[in-house]
């Protein structure tokens, strides 16, 4: 439902709520934000009644907007879920999805308010607040890489194949005009396609990472990505192609979106040595990629390019047999 043209409310925050483990902690962090022009929604993604629980526990110490879907659709279409929880709010121009188990420092709302006030926001940028990855108990696991203050979309795009940065869903407000226009991409399990959002979104005007506040990632072993899983291995695979894909289509339109085939194929290997379901298991490519990008050799950069394809190669041929 639109909000009316006399409704100054500028921010839409979004919960996406399915897991209850946590969810106490992330309506804590909300509701000890500054007070300001803008709503709280969470949205039940048919989870158990302890998450419904959670929220009644919640209700009498911040305003907060509950709708319980009827039936699970972020299981088999995560990015629709998130499309149709943002339809549900109410037209407020600016939108920032959140998570069940995440924590927001304080001040981060008051960040974005405050450069709404010093000098307006972009509807064509995206606006970042910055994040580190904490575990079950709270405690930091690691930084998301040096952001610079304003980044533009090839630039985000360099860094994320080159594993330089981190990033999550939770750390971005995008506008609602940029959603309109163009949504988020249906890769299976929305794998990557909050990068082709922040992308697409911020095309014009780039990336801005807010000073003050910060989001607490967490990674516990129960939310999604972490489920390792043979059949979710295939479909992010899957979704990593479908990336690729994307990303061609929109060098059409945006040629300073155009990588080099040897950075494009070697994310893509080491993501298969992360997510390929049979075999020995890698760590993720962020840990080991910091020791990688302190080498300059260049010869040394390319035998390891080399070895992603030639892994990438073998195990294609494996799955095809």
């Amino acid at each position: 439902m639109a909000s009316s043209a006399a409704d100054s409310t500028l921010l839409a925050i979004v919960v996406l709520a399915y897991r209850p483990d946590f969810l106490d902690q992330t309506l804590a962090s909300l509701a000890a934000q500054a007070p300001g022009a803008y709503r709280i929604y969470l949205f039940d993604d048919a989870g158990p009644e302890a998450v419904h629980e959670a929220v009644q526990r919640w209700s009498d110490r911040m305003a907060l907007r509950y709708h319980r879907f009827p039936e699970n659709l972020g299981q088999y279409d995560l990015a629709g879920h998130w499309a149709r929880c943002i339809r549900a709010t109410q037209g407020e121009p600016w939108v920032w999805l959140f998570s069940d188990d995440d924590v927001m420092r304080p001040g981060s709302v008051e960040a974005l308010l405050r450069k709404a006030g010093e000098g307006g926001l972009d509807e064509g940028c995206v606006y970042r607040i910055p994040m580190e990855m904490i575990d079950a108990e709270g405690h930091t696991v690691t930084g998301s890489g040096a952001w610079p203050p304003h980044l533009d979309a090839a630039g985000y795009l360099r860094q994320r194949l080159g594993f330089r940065l981190l990033s999550s869903v939770n750390e971005f407000i995008f506008s609602r005009a940029s959603f309109d226009a163009y949504g988020f991409p249906s890769f299976p399990q929305a794998w990557c396609a909050d990068d082709a959002a922040w992308i697409r979104f911020g095309l014009r005007g780039g990336l801005v990472t807010l000073q003050g506040g910060g989001v607490g990632w967490r990674n516990s072993g129960f939310n999604i990505s972490a489920d390792i899983r043979p059949k979710n291995g295939k479909l992010r695979i899957e979704a990593c192609l479908q990336y690729l894909n994307w990303l061609k289509e929109m060098a059409r339109e945006a040629p300073q979106l155009r990588m080099p085939l040897a950075l494009r194929m070697a994310w893509l290997g080491e993501h298969w040595l992360m997510l390929r379901p049979k075999g020995h298991r890698f760590p993720p490519a962020y840990a080991w990629a910091p020791i990688r990008n302190s080498l300059s050799i260049p010869g040394l950069v390319l035998l390891l390019r080399w070895l992603a394809l030639r892994l990438l190669r073998e195990s294609l041929i494996s799955l095809m047999r």
